[in-house]
This record gives C-alpha cells, structure tokens and sequence, in this order.
C-alpha cells in the first residue's frame, strides 16, 4: 500500500466532501460516530489543522487536529479499518506534534468503534484518561424555567475567573480563553465575582454549549437549571434547530440535570492521551 499524505490548515470542497463520505461509510458499515464537528471545515483562528492520508485517488484516513490548548493536541481520527493506515496516522501525529511543541496527544474515540480502541490500546504510550458523554436537545421535551437571571456578556477583566472555573478553582496558571472564545461567553456575577460561565458556539442553526460551570460555593441552588433553560431558551428563539453539549461521564449530577432539561446522550466518546516527555 502506497500511502500520500497532507496535512493543511484549510481544506478545499472536494477534501471536505471526501471527508464527508469516509466519516458517513464507517458510519454506516460499523455504527460508530466522531467528534467532528461542520466548524472544524470552518476554522479561521488557526487552532485546527487537517490531516489527509490518500491511496492513490481515494481518502483513506483524515484526521482533525485541533489545539485548542496550546499544550494539548486533539484528534479525531477516521479511517479504513487498516493498521497500515493507522500506523502512518500515529508516525505522523507523533511528527506534528514535536513540531508544534505540544506536550500530549489526546486521541477521541467512539467507545463503540473496537477496531481504533483496539490500536490505541495496543501501543503502550496510550494511558486511558476519561470518557465523555455527546448530548443532543430533544426540542419537544424542553420545558422552559420561567425565573430569569441576569447574565452579562464576559469581559476581558473575567478571563481570570473565568479560567479558574473552566479548569478547576485550585488549578495554578489554569489555560486563559482567546478573545474569540471569551466573545461567545456569558457569565452570571455576584457582588462582582464570577459565580458561573457559559460559551455558545454557533454553526448555522446549530449551538454547541462549552465551557458550562457554577462556582462549587454555588451549586445544587437550582443556578446551572436557570442559567441552561434561559439560554436554551433564547437560542429556540433565535430559530436553533440542533443545540447539543458534552459532559464527563463520571458527572452524574450534570448528567442528572441535562437528560432532565430535555438532552439525550447520543455517544460516548472514549479519551486516550500520550505524553510526549515519556
């Protein structure tokens, strides 16, 4: 197998639509899914890149590079069921992420897809992290909370705050939001602290909810149901037609609140990492 390999920051139709029908065959033939999301095709900040492996004339594995976190490579990973595809896939991760100066990989997979999981598990630089549930709004079971609270737009000044809360209150130099991400953040404050935050990203009539957290001093108060149901609520206005979030598996609590507010887990997405300085 003769293997051809590119790795761009944008992607050109033709690719996109070549990614489309590899992503939508494994989907059929194994019933499996990806963290793929129509932005990544999208993105002009600069934090995703593309990698494409070919056989002759056909895509035969992409994968999304995304470096959200400077430190922190994400990839999701669509291929043939090949080793040999794979094998060239995690040469070139490997590559890119020295170039880069990332210190880990962090590889995203469907718990349902055994073939990657299979591999990932196989090569022992790979160490098991966490795994986290896909949630998608099922409209017609929403039901709106009437109390309105008052979330203002966040401000330069509440990056701090409000990476303190994305990244654990007692982390030290916790990642700091661009101003992109900080441009799409709310945050709901008492006596002028931040006490929760909340990032919508939108991609057509589809938003993705990031970045949702109440401060520990705060929560079971019924804040995270009031905060979700207004915003849930302003985006149904705003004519959403898909609103979907993340959660770790382990939050039973969030969970709790999300199937209860009218989400729906879809998939279960499995995190393996590799630490570069092994």
């Amino acid at each position: 197998m003769t293997l051809k390999q590119t790795i761009k920051g944008k992607l050109r139709m033709k690719e996109i639509e070549a990614i489309k029908n590899l992503k939508e065959k494994n989907q059929l033939l194994y019933g499996i899914d990806y963290k793929l999301d129509l932005s990544f095709f999208k993105d002009i900040t600069g934090k995703i890149n593309h990698l494409l492996c070919w056989e002759k004339d056909e895509l035969v594995g992409y994968v999304a590079l995304s470096r959200f976190d400077p430190k922190e490579l994400e990839v999701t990973v669509i291929t043939n069921h090949d080793d040999t595809i794979l094998d060239h896939i995690s040469r070139a991760l490997t590559d890119f992420t020295e170039l880069k100066k990332c210190q880990t990989i962090l590889w995203i997979i469907d718990h349902k897809d055994t073939f990657s999981l299979s591999y990932v598990k196989k090569m022992t630089k790979y160490d098991y992290r966490f795994s986290e549930y896909a949630l998608t709004l099922t409209i017609d079971k929403f039901v709106p909370h009437h109390s309105m609270i008052v979330l203002q737009p966040a401000k330069p000044e509440d990056a701090n705050a409000i990476a303190s809360l994305e990244n654990g209150e007692f982390t030290e130099n916790p990642a700091l939001l661009d101003a992109e991400d900080l441009k799409q953040t709310v945050v709901l404050k008492e006596n002028d602290d931040v006490i929760a935050s909340i990032r919508v990203q939108r991609e057509g009539n589809s938003y993705g909810i990031y970045g949702f957290v109440v401060k520990s001093d705060f929560r079971g108060q019924g804040i995270g149901r009031k905060i979700l149901s207004q915003i849930i609520q302003q985006l149904l206005e705003n004519q959403a037609q898909k609103i979907y979030l993340e959660v770790e598996a382990t939050n039973d609590n969030a969970r709790h609140l999300y199937r209860s507010i009218g989400f729906d887990e879809q998939t279960l997405f499995d995190y393996y990492s590799c630490e570069m300085n092994k």
